[in-house]
């Protein structure tokens, strides 16, 4: 039977190939990444950029990439700024995707090897004797043996049933991209500020992004009074080096929601959740992207071998290792 998965961003277009190729009946459910707003999250470290090709997927190792290599990053955290370059990294450079492109590219991939694209917005699911329906704003209902959850932190397509919700403490990320700069440093910046921590880069279309981390009160209020947004910016110390503040005089911060949180159980009867809707993660850890393609992979070999522990176990060891790396950036404890 069919494969529903509701979602058409990087998890569920990337399961959406693996599937397609063996063969499976496979439904991308949701807008292409084209009708899409401008989306933060544009980081893909060298391993990831060659899981990519070793299966034969559009990346930032293709001749005709858009992306571009990450030469190292700059870090003031409570200190002096410290560089890193990524010369010495086993796995090669980072890349700095251009997220419009790159999502792009893996949702035709997902067609090409076979999905069949339904763009419409899904307004409810059903389970049935036989699997599940899923309606689409248009009226089209779509049956299938197989609910996968791609609806990034919403979870919207399995979340009433996840009761286990692990949550870090909120933080949400107040961002902006600028006009088009003179500035061509690459490296990813990130410093601590006085009312949070900022991340700063220069993305593929030559216009630098910036966004400030920090708790929901300071968030609505600096999206409230966008010029306050920009004095914090105007204090920082490296982050001009690649994002000038005068470029973000007239920009708009909107906010996303930045904190870790793991909903479980993350497999159930003839369901499944992958990338965000399973695990979202705080940007300091630069895993959403990589983790989104590695569930993907591991979905994959669930719905081959309905190992659900499998698939669990791998899904805690990934939020483990994230945990203690974001625990060793704030100096809280394990």
């Amino acid at each position: 039977m069919t494969t529903l998965i509701i979602g058409a961003g990087t998890a569920g277009a990337a399961l959406a190939v693996l599937l397609a190729r063996d063969g499976h009946e496979v439904a991308l459910i949701g807008p292409p990444p084209e009708r899409e707003a401008q989306r933060i999250g544009e980081s893909l470290p060298g391993f990831a950029a060659h899981w990519l090709r070793r299966h034969a997927l559009p990346g930032p190792l293709d001749p005709d990439s858009p992306h571009w290599t990450i030469p190292g990053s700059i870090t003031a955290w409570n200190g002096p700024p410290l560089a890193k370059s990524y010369l010495g990294d086993p796995w090669g450079a980072h890349f700095r995707l251009d997220r419009q492109a790159f999502d792009q590219r893996l949702y035709e991939a997902a067609l090409s090897a076979g999905a069949k694209a339904h763009p419409g917005l899904s307004v409810a699911r059903e389970r049935t004797a036989q699997g599940w329906t899923v309606t689409l704003e248009s009226g089209e209902r779509l049956t299938g043996g197989l609910l996968v959850d791609a609806t990034g932190r919403r979870a919207w397509a399995t979340r009433e049933w996840r009761s286990g919700e692990e949550q870090q403490p909120p933080l949400i990320g107040v961002w902006a991209v600028g006009r088009k700069t003179q500035l061509k440093d690459r490296r990813t910046v990130t410093e601590t500020g006085s009312a949070g921590w900022w991340y700063g880069c220069l993305l593929p279309e030559g216009r630098a992004l910036a966004c400030l981390h920090c708790d929901k009160e300071t968030a609505a209020a600096l999206i409230r009074e966008p010029r306050r947004w920009w004095a914090l910016l105007a204090e920082t110390r490296v982050l001009p080096r690649i994002a000038a503040p005068d470029d973000f005089v007239d920009a708009r911060p909107r906010g996303t929601d930045a904190r870790g949180v793991m909903r479980r159980p993350l497999v159930g009867e003839q369901w499944i959740a992958i990338g965000d809707a399973a695990l979202a993660f705080d940007p300091i850890a630069s895993h959403g992207i990589s983790f989104a393609l590695f569930s993907a992979q591991a979905a994959h070999r669930w719905i081959a071998s309905q190992d659900a522990e499998a698939y669990a176990a791998f899904c805690e060891e990934q939020w483990r290792a994230y945990s203690d790396r974001r625990a060793e950036f704030y100096a809280e404890p394990s």
